[in-house]
């Protein structure tokens, strides 16, 4: 065997060793590059219930994004996040930490904002996001990160991210300048080596002993804090894992349904009420709404009981169908009026398009309203002929000389006057 186990009087004998979690840490990884596509790799993760068979922490991939700078994705730590769809941990977490540019945290030199609602957060990871190649970003899942609420607030809150700056204690192991209970280190982070940035780094920790500053991690590994208006450089994280469905119900929609109306939708409810909300929406256990996907993108909860979620959300043929009239001879269907008044959801909108069939819907709901539905035309999309065997000829001077000098001949100075005419019109 590759290392010496004292934990295990069986120690090297199959299966036991190989499905041993102390075992697996003994053992000297030597990280190589992933040599397969993004879309193999993601296919993988998500058809193996142990990546480690074939992967191990360090091991990385070269992606490309859309502005065409290589940057390289690295294997931080597996069964390490928490889904926000309650179900479970992310298989993977991987990491971007070399990163070009330079970025601040906040506009204004505080961190009341704290990570939740930060420059950082609110536009800048945004934007980046939208840089990954399609593969991946339609890969990373939703997790849940925890931060201090910042201005000196001994209190942790919840985000719920798919991109996300690392704590302080998430990449160094220990809390010096930020409140415990952000997380835990990640696996590849445990070597000092693994440490060493190419640059400052940004953490999301707000610095619990100043409401000017965050924390960020030195090029050497080392934790410190600057103000939040200041630029340094970003290194950020993301999880993987394919969204669960029920198969036998959603391929059989996918084969009888050719159009589907897809949009966002938004609500705030009581925080208690989550939970059931999202097993609702899971469909896979009855009651579930009718012929349509859920897929969760944020979650916001206040201080006060309530939580915003964001979902994008597929509807067969129409949103107004699936999630209001819905088909009544469909045993264990819900309306989403029901369950807004069972769950006291307080407010919800939601739009979708179908470009199928070019109609449109709104969805709305507010305690005292109840819900309400439109539907609308598209505006056609832009269309113009364009022929394969169209060409373009383009014109030398000489070309373009030759056309003046048969213009100059055509174009000689007329004699005939007014008179002339006059005389050659018949009375």
């Amino acid at each position: 065997m590759e290392a010496k186990c004292s934990f295990c009087e069986i120690f090297g004998e199959k299966p036991h060793c190989h499905n041993c979690k102390i075992f697996k840490k003994t053992r000297t990884h030597v990280p190589q590059e992933i040599d397969c596509s993004v879309e193999e790799l993601v296919e993988y993760i998500n058809s193996h219930d142990d990546i480690t068979e074939r992967f191990g922490v360090g091991d990385y991939k070269i992606i490309e994004l859309y502005t065409g700078e290589k940057v390289k994705m690295v294997l931080l730590d597996t069964d390490k996040d928490k889904l926000a769809e309650g179900e479970g941990n992310a298989k993977t977490s991987f990491g971007i930490l070399a990163y070009d540019g330079l970025y601040r945290m906040n506009k204004e030199s505080n961190n009341a904002t704290s990570w939740k609602d930060c420059e950082m957060r609110t536009v800048r990871i945004g934007r980046i996001m939208r840089l990954l190649p399609e593969a991946l970003r339609n890969a990373i899942k939703p997790v849940v990160k925890y931060t201090s609420a910042g201005g000196g607030s001994r209190d942790i809150i919840t985000t719920t991210d798919k991109l996300f700056l690392f704590s302080e204690v998430e990449v160094c192991g220990e809390v010096r300048y930020s409140r415990p209970g952000e997380g835990e280190q990640y696996e590849y982070f445990v070597s000092d080596q693994n440490r060493n940035f190419d640059e400052y780094k940004w953490l999301r920790s707000p610095c619990y002993g100043s409401s000017y500053s965050f924390c960020y991690v030195s090029g050497a590994g080392y934790s410190g804090y600057g103000y939040a208006s200041s630029s340094r450089g970003v290194a950020f994280g993301f999880c993987i894992k394919k969204k669960k469905k029920n198969q036998h119900r959603m391929v059989l929609w996918e084969v009888v349904m050719p159009n589907w109306a897809c949009g966002e939708m938004q609500l705030v409810l009581p925080t208690k009420n989550v939970d059931k909300f999202l097993e609702y929406a899971d469909n896979e256990h009855e009651p579930y709404f009718y012929r349509t996907s859920f897929e969760l993108q944020d979650r916001e909860d206040n201080p006060h009981g309530l939580t915003k979620l964001s979902f994008s959300v597929e509807c067969a043929w129409s949103a107004g169908g699936c999630l209001i009239d819905r088909d009544t001879a469909t045993e264990g269907c819900l309306s989403l009026e029901t369950v807004c008044l069972e769950l006291k959801v307080r407010r919800l909108a939601a739009n979708f398009e179908e470009r199928g069939m070019m109609f449109g819907e709104k969805i709305t709901y507010d305690a005292e309203s109840g819900i309400a539905h439109e539907s609308f035309d598209l505006p056609e999309e832009a269309y113009i002929d364009f022929d394969d065997n169209e060409e373009y000829i383009e014109e030398n001077e000489d070309t373009v000389e030759a056309a003046e000098e048969d213009c100059e001949e055509n174009t000689t100075e007329s004699t005939v006057t007014l008179d002339d005419l006059i005389q050659g019109v018949p009375v």
